[in-house]
């Protein structure tokens, strides 16, 4: 139990440090805005790359680089 106080207490402190501070020139918008803002981006454009099937590595693809490989020596 005692580590799973640390853990919280560490969390907590971390978030809360991070949406007190404000990222400069960007008026106020919060260190913590910014990097859930950028996760989010990130998650969604990885979504889109998926649904749309480019982005991703099947096996042939894996099979195709390794023959490839071979050709190359």
């Amino acid at each position: 139990m005692e580590l799973i106080s640390c853990i919280s207490f560490f969390l907590s402190a971390s978030w809360k440090f991070f949406t007190q501070v404000q990222v400069p020139g960007m008026g106020g918008i919060t260190f913590a805005a910014l990097f859930v803002g950028l996760f989010l981006a990130a998650l969604s454009l990885r979504l889109l790359a998926y649904m749309f099937g480019f982005g991703s590595i099947g096996s042939d693809t894996l099979t195709d680089l390794r023959d490839a490989g071979k050709d190359r020596r």
